[in-house]
């Protein structure tokens, strides 16, 4: 069965296929741990999509529009990624580069349009709930991202972001990637604590969703 598989997954088009549908399920995954857990207990991605978590977080407390930080967020996600994947074609493969723009554009649309409450009516959790159990929304949240960034991998793209941005500067300075990304994290939550000096907790817990997100990555994928 085994052999049969990756038979078939030499098949071009059949590799495109999947790996599509992959992507598309991994986009779904990901919004949903955004949108569920990560916007509504006031916590913070890690890389582009927290960078358009705090621009949502500030807009939505503003007033200025009458959408919720999730689905602004959504859309400058797309915004801030779109110089990240011209930089994507001209570096790194087309396949890699199409895989990677294609999740950044579901994940960009699925967290604009997806709604906060029909997805806690499905899952049989309260409006609320995020806030009272943090820690546990940086788990499940963790997972759900992670896994979703793995699969990504697996099937030769990425989450585009701070991971395309992070892969192209390695090769250029003398920088791990994870160097990078750490870096750019850190800076993500210390800005979230001067904007918000009083929610210190909350980047507490962003740090606990950073280190499931990042755990679960290289139990999939490293392994």
């Amino acid at each position: 069965m085994e052999r049969r598989f990756e038979k078939m997954m030499k098949n071009n088009k059949i590799n495109w296929i999947v790996s599509i549908g992959v992507i598309i399920f991994s986009a779904f995954v990901y919004s949903i741990g955004v949108v569920l857990f990560v916007s509504e207990a006031k916590l913070l991605a890690s890389g582009v999509s927290g960078m358009s978590l705090i621009i949502g977080r500030l807009i939505e407390e503003s007033g200025l529009v009458n959408y919720t930080e999730a689905q602004i967020s959504g859309i400058f996600y797309f915004v801030l990624n779109l110089p990240i994947m011209v930089l994507s074609f001209r570096k790194f493969n087309i396949k890699f580069s199409i895989l990677s723009i294609l999740h950044m554009v579901i994940t960009s649309l699925f967290t604009s349009i997806l709604d906060v409450n029909v997805l806690m009516d499905i899952v049989g959790i309260s409006n609320g709930w995020q806030i009272d159990y943090r820690l546990e929304s940086a788990l499940f949240s963790g997972v759900m991202c992670g896994f979703s960034t793995a699969i990504c991998y697996l099937v030769g793209g990425s989450s585009a972001g701070v991971d395309l941005l992070a892969a192209y500067l390695s090769s250029k300075k003398q920088l791990s990637v994870g160097k990078i990304n750490a870096i750019v994290n850190a800076c993500i939550i210390a800005l979230s604590i001067i904007l918000w000096s009083d929610e210190i907790l909350n980047a507490l817990f962003t740090l606990a969703f950073i280190f499931i997100n990042a755990s679960v990555i290289d139990m999939i994928f490293v392994a």
